[in-house]
């Protein structure tokens, strides 16, 4: 959440006057945030996602925040995922999550955006993890059933 409320107040702060291509964005692995949130284009939600990993014996937290193009918040929500072995599996769950919450609120046009660049990676198919398939698949199943994503 605190990532959400720092979006929002940058967007605020700049106007956040560029426009995101439709897809998976990442910005990197590091935990300083370099670049500013930017709207997503008319008529489409953008989601951001957040997994966090503490330990194997531990079970995953998730939480995500959308809004619209003009920066209105549109809906977010935070849940306590399963057990994962790891960061990357911590961070696909969110976006599974996140897809299926957007999905049962009705939105059909969305942007997700994570940090994970792995993840991002996995998911726009430029890199395999074998290890995570169900995961990917059951994302990759959920997104279909999207207008555009």
């Amino acid at each position: 959440m605190e990532y959400a409320r720092n979006d929002a107040t940058e967007w605020k702060q700049t106007g956040a006057s560029k426009l995101t291509q439709g897809g998976l964005n990442g910005k990197g692995e590091s935990s300083r945030r370099e670049s500013h949130w930017t709207r997503p284009p008319q008529d489409w939600l953008k989601c951001n996602t957040y997994g966090s990993f503490m330990n194997i014996g531990v079970q995953s937290t998730v939480g995500w925040i959308i809004r619209d193009e003009n920066g209105v918040y549109k809906g977010a929500a935070q849940a306590t995922g399963k057990r994962v072995m790891n960061p990357l599996e911590s961070e696909l769950q969110g976006i599974l999550m996140a897809v299926q919450h957007c999905w049962a609120l009705g939105f059909r046009k969305i942007i997700l955006e994570n940090d994970c660049i792995q993840a991002i990676d996995i998911l726009n198919g430029k890199t395999l993890h074998f290890s995570f398939y169900d995961w990917i698949r059951e994302i990759k199943w959920w997104i279909m059933r999207f207008d555009e994503v």
